[in-house]
């Protein structure tokens, strides 16, 4: 998980229902409360509408549709906020998932918004939520650049799209599968754990680009778009940094072992601006999760 961008909602007590966040963002964040009141609300709730309820909700969001699972993280938060403000009990990681309808090809949105760190779940199986299988601390040095190509050119897919793609994806081979777990558990973890930032480099880029490979007969190769493709060969140009496409994209991340790395990548990326058009922003890992603040 990351630091930033954060999701924040704040709810506090009204006479009427109000609701405050951008507007493109108005119709999920009802459906979000709707599927709230339905499972989660005191029995005196439920039988009001969703607009009855007495408080307002402000909400400032990352953006949608980037590859850094706001969706999730939005939904997670507005349901939390409403139980600690109607004296609730939380509800665990895969209650509140399964209740939003959240974590059903990935559960580690769900797991992260709770402890924060570098997650591991077993994946799609025969359980509703996948399972969380290790959790640890990410290094608390090593920095996550950003990267969100200027051109949309390509394919993001999200909502029905992504189902329809999931559904119409080919399986993986065992083969395929073992490949990804090996790189996970015997370079990616223990490079963490002892904190080789080289290992660790080579061993994350080389996951992004094979399981980005799995999904290549819906979005035409390892990444989303052509401009995906020209940030990940640019910064692995340009040293030893690991470097793949967050989800579907289209935001691009590269880790550096320090701040200063970080920073020196972002000038050289800046430096091919009339090549490769993009915004960046230079983040820590979260190794916490939520954070809830309450005030009297």
């Amino acid at each position: 998980m990351i630091d930033s961008p954060r999701t924040e909602v704040l709810v506090q007590p009204a006479e009427t229902f109000q609701l405050v966040s951008e507007a493109e963002l108005s119709e999920t964040i009802l459906q979000i409360v709707a599927d709230w009141r339905k499972h989660f609300a005191p029995d005196a709730l439920r039988a009001k509408s969703d607009t009855a309820l007495p408080v307002r909700i402000e909400v400032q969001s990352a953006a949608r549709h980037s590859g850094l699972g706001s969706g999730t993280q939005l939904a997670l938060s507005i349901a939390t906020a409403l139980q600690i403000a109607f004296d609730q009990p939380l509800p665990s990681s895969e209650e509140l998932a399964m209740a939003l309808g959240r974590g059903k090809r990935s559960a580690i949105g769900s797991y992260g918004f709770h402890q924060g760190g570098f997650l591991v779940d077993r994946g799609i199986g025969d359980e509703p939520i996948a399972p969380l299988d290790m959790r640890i601390d990410f290094p608390e040095p090593w920095k996550i650049v950003l990267i969100e190509p200027a051109s949309k050119k390509g394919k993001t897919i999200f909502g029905e799209a992504e189902r329809d793609a999931f559904r119409n994806l080919p399986s993986t081979t065992q083969a395929q599968s073992d490949q990804l777990k090996s790189l996970l558990q015997q370079s990616i973890v223990p490079a963490i754990l002892s904190q080789d930032f080289s290992s660790f480099a080579n061993a994350v880029t080389e996951f992004g680009f094979r399981s980005g490979m799995f999904y290549a007969p819906v979005q035409g190769g390892a990444y989303a778009t052509p401009a995906a493709q020209q940030i990940v060969d640019l910064v692995s140009s340009l040293g030893e940094f690991a470097v793949g496409q967050s989800s579907w994209g289209p935001t691009v991340f590269a880790i550096g072992p320090s701040a200063d790395a970080a920073k020196w990548l972002v000038e050289k990326i800046r430096e091919h601006g009339e090549d490769v058009d993009c915004q960046t922003r230079i983040v820590s890992a979260d190794n916490d999760g939520m954070v809830v603040r309450q005030s009297h």
